[in-house]
């Protein structure tokens, strides 16, 4: 699992301050070009995304850099409480990009069965996985 809650650096910086996106960005390349050079399904990546006001509107590229570096799949993950403050277009831009991944053949999965998975809930899960990663 690979913490990262941004598809800039601007946006990763606001959150992790004093982190680095792009050194991020990099081990996860090197975690999958190592995977694959071994010819191994293992180590599984996922790049786990906690969607909040200042980051929302970076879901969907999070999504599109995921295929492109081949992780395994996306996670956006909301635990509730206090520091988990989504906005208030976070379930229409969740939507779009789940949409947006369905038309890419992606799967698409969450928790709690729900018509808008994010609105009203305290916490929830959604998987978008990348077939592209175990066939490549």
């Amino acid at each position: 699992i690979v913490s990262n809650d941004a598809a800039s650096a601007p946006t990763y910086e606001k959150y992790r301050v004093g982190g680095r996106f792009d050194l991020v960005m990099q081990n996860m390349r090197t975690i999958v070009e190592r995977r694959r050079a071994l010819g191994s399904l293992t180590p599984f990546v996922e790049w786990q995304f906690v969607p909040l006001r200042h980051n929302e509107h970076e879901m969907q590229e999070a999504v599109r850099l995921a295929r492109e570096l081949g992780v395994d799949g996306v996670r956006w993950l909301h635990t509730g409480g206090i520091f988990a403050a989504l906005g208030e277009h976070t379930a229409d831009v969740a939507e779009a990009a789940m949409a947006a991944a369905r038309r890419h053949g992606t799967v698409v999965s969450f928790g709690p069965s729900a018509t808008r998975p994010i609105a009203g809930r305290a916490s929830w899960s959604i998987w978008i996985s990348n077939p592209k990663s175990i066939a490549t």
